[in-house]
């Protein structure tokens, strides 16, 4: 209903964008199948063919792991490292392409510009653009993580119960990075100076280099020989900055990979273990 000042009330203007969204998307998905088929076609293998491809990288280098560290405690530190330093790439990843994506939508709309001369509240627009920077980004995202869950959930025989809790942790995990890149891309249009957007190219590829080098110097620079116990050790205590539990990355990892045995014992549940807290 309108309020007092004959605006719509906040549910209302909510339900009008996501309608909006909704005629947007089916039109634009009736216009690629009936203009672009086989662009679309062409979209879909390729983007199939990625995933199968991870899916069997990931599978052999974790059945590489359950053969050739047949220790358990060591075998899940091993894994738990895998996915904490995965996921914390993923976590810049977000945060980086969520607020370029904002960036471009927020401030260089024709959309934009229009919806400010309605009387939706500046709020909603904002929030508008967020979920639709936040589903460009988290594609991305589904698509090479889900491989990587997928394939340890088929290598370490998981029950059901694994691939129910995908969906939902990957779902609300994004959200995180995201909201931080949002608040980062509005932080700097606020207080940036005008020449942004080579400040912002410089920051990147200060950020690249940086990437690359410690990426360089974890695989170049062991103390020991390759692929001995003590290296491999090494190695494990390079990775562990990557499970501070700070991180966003963390609690994706820690979740996925412990089980709630008690309350799935109360269920009745038939769930497996091969490790001493993985499914």
């Amino acid at each position: 209903m309108p309020d007092q000042l004959g605006l719509l009330s906040v549910a209302d203007e909510a339900s009008l964008f996501w309608f909006l969204r909704r005629r947007i998307g089916i039109n634009l998905l009736w216009q690629t199948v009936q203009r672009s088929r086989l662009r679309l076609l062409l979209a879909s293998s390729l983007t199939l063919c990625l995933w199968i491809g991870l899916f069997v990288l990931f599978y052999m280098g974790f059945e590489f792991l359950a053969g050739a560290i047949p220790e358990p405690s060591t075998h899940d530190e091993t894994v738990r490292a895998v996915y904490s330093v995965f996921f914390a790439s993923l976590t810049v990843m977000l945060v980086i392409s969520t607020g370029i994506i904002l960036y471009g939508g927020l401030y260089r709309s024709s959309e934009v510009r229009f919806l400010l001369t309605t009387p939706a509240r500046v709020e909603r627009i904002f929030l508008h653009k967020f979920q639709e920077g936040m589903l460009f980004a988290s594609w991305g995202f589904l698509l090479l993580g889900s491989p990587m869950m997928v394939a340890y959930g088929v290598v370490a025989k998981a029950s059901w119960y694994y691939y129910a809790i995908l969906i939902p942790f990957m779902g609300a995990f994004v959200y995180i990075p995201g909201s931080l890149g949002a608040i980062l891309c509005l932080l700097l249009m606020r207080y940036l100076p005008a020449n942004r957007v080579r400040l912002l190219t410089g920051l990147g590829i200060v950020v690249s280099v940086a990437a690359l080098y410690m990426a360089w110097s974890l695989v170049t620079h062991p103390k020991s020989d390759l692929l001995t116990p003590s290296w491999f050790l090494e190695m494990l205590s390079r990775l562990r900055t990557s499970e501070t539990r700070l991180l966003p990355s963390w609690w994706l990892s820690s979740g996925l990979l412990k089980r709630p045995v008690a309350a799935w014992a109360a269920t009745g549940g038939n769930a497996r273990c091969s490790r001493a807290y993985y499914f």
